[in-house]
């Protein structure tokens, strides 16, 4: 009954950090096929919306832990217009 088996990666790959082992023995988890094959695309989508959600909060406490006191923290759009900035500012020299 081995092959009713499968290996499965708690928590998920996805949102695991880039140099963590993808087989870590106490990260694997015994559970049958059936329980397996019933992952569906939209568990995907939640696990890849929790992702990104989770680096955009990091993002955002590395960016206060970051500003001047007595200051605002600045919005996405001024971060993206700084970018932009800096990308034609480096792209012309």
């Amino acid at each position: 009954m081995l092959g009713a088996i499968e290996l499965d990666h708690r928590p998920p790959i996805a949102l695991r950090e880039p140099g963590d082992d993808l087989n870590d023995p106490d990260r694997l988890a015994a559970i049958c096929t059936r329980c397996h094959a019933r992952k569906t695309a939209r568990d995907l989508k939640l696990i890849a919306k929790a992702k990104r959600l989770a680096d955009a909060y990091q993002n955002h406490q590395t960016k206060l832990a970051e500003k001047v006191p007595g200051r605002g923290a600045t919005s996405r759009a001024q971060d993206r217009r700084l970018a932009e900035w800096i990308a034609r500012f480096t792209a012309k020299r």
